[in-house]
C-alpha cells in the first residue's frame, strides 16, 4: 500500500509512533511512501521508501493509495 503526503507544509517522519519520537526528516507535499500496515498504529503509519527513509508518519498527513 502506498501513501502520498498531503499537507500544506511538510510531514515529519519520526523514529517511533509518537509526537515525542525523534524527527528523522520532513517530506514535502506529494512525496510517495510505502506503508507497512501491520507495523502501523492507530495514529501513525509505519513508512519507508527507496531513498532509505524508514519511520512513522501521522496518518492525517497521508492519502492512502491501495
Amino acid at each position: 500500500m502506498r501513501g502520498v503526503v498531503d499537507t500544506f507544509d511538510a510531514a515529519i517522519i519520526r523514529s517511533k509512533p509518537s509526537v515525542f519520537g525523534d524527527e528523522i526528516c520532513a517530506l514535502e507535499n506529494g512525496s510517495v511512501l510505502e506503508i507497512d500496515e501491520e507495523a502501523s498504529t492507530k495514529d501513525f503509519y509505519k513508512v519507508y521508501n527507496a531513498a532509505g527513509i524508514d519511520g512513522y508518519c501521522m496518518k492525517m498527513y497521508l492519502i492512502v493509495e491501495e
